[in-house]
């Protein structure tokens, strides 16, 4: 009988898409759908960035902003300064001649809690799940929970410290 060697199956560092847009150009439907539901001009995509959040970003943005993003309590401490180098070193792999003042110029705040709810995401795969839960059993008649929503993390986190947690709770515990 021939012993098989154990192994593991990994992913590849999965990436996600965000597109720039500029007001002055001819609209795009599906984006300006999206901008009409919540009342703002329509608008046209200039550029897409494709952020990857492999380990060589991960260990970059620590060195340049000392979070570690693996660290779920590290995300409490991101800011306006530390989200554009966030997002300057997730476009490394796919894109890294895009440099930070590029970043910073044509990045809008309006999408950091967006992008960084994405993030997490990514990072930690049943945080959604656990999110949708709570949502759920609140719909139902449940404890008073998160509302499933696109929360920032930083009241989700509050939430959790209220409770005694210092990590995140896997779906499977709550």
């Amino acid at each position: 009988m021939k012993h098989e060697e154990p192994s593991i199956k990994a992913h590849v560092a999965p990436y996600f898409k965000v597109e720039l847009v500029d007001p002055r150009l001819p609209s795009r439907r599906v984006v300006n759908l999206l901008r009409s539901l919540v009342g703002l001009k329509p608008t046209s995509v200039v550029t897409t960035w494709k952020l990857c959040y492999d380990y060589n970003a991960i260990a970059r943005i620590e060195e340049l902003t000392g979070l570690d993003l693996l660290n779920i309590e590290s995300w409490k401490e991101v800011g306006s300064k530390h989200f554009p180098v966030i997002v300057h070193c997730g476009l490394a792999r796919y894109q890294p001649k895009i440099t930070l003042p590029e970043v910073i110029s044509k990045l809008d705040p309006v999408v950091q809690t967006p992008i960084q709810n994405t993030i997490i995401y990514m990072l930690f795969p049943g945080f959604r799940e656990w999110v949708e839960k709570q949502a759920k059993e609140k719909d139902q008649g449940g404890p008073n929970r998160p509302n499933g929503r696109m929360e920032t993390l930083q009241s989700l986190l509050k939430s959790l410290q209220k409770a005694g947690k210092n990590t995140m709770p896997s779906p499977a515990t709550t």
